[in-house]
């Protein structure tokens, strides 16, 4: 009888506990989540009058970088793909660093 308590316990315990198929440990959530668009742009570039930058999207989903450029200019040109981030500086997989 013992023995057949033990096994029953056993085959619960092996039962109930399972691999968690939908676990986003590779994801790292950060303040940047979501889709943000380029409003102004810094730098010693002439854009003219009044730039239209709306165009420009990047969109952080976990630690994944999407980038939209629709327009005139390109900007963050192949940095799609996996991004880290260390306090505030965001670190792309092709080595560029921003701030």
């Amino acid at each position: 009888m013992k023995k057949l308590v033990a096994l029953l316990f056993l085959t619960l315990l092996v039962v109930s506990c399972s691999k968690d198929t939908n676990d986003d440990s590779d994801a790292t959530p950060t303040p940047l989540e979501g889709k943000w668009i380029l409003t102004n742009v810094s730098c010693f570039c002439d854009f003219g009058n009044n730039p239209d930058f709306s165009g420009h999207k990047i969109t952080f989903a976990g630690n994944n970088l999407k980038v939209e450029n629709t327009g005139v200019f390109s900007f963050l040109i192949d940095a799609e793909g996996i991004f880290t981030l260390q306090d505030d500086l965001i670190t792309l997989k092709n080595g560029v660093q921003y701030t």
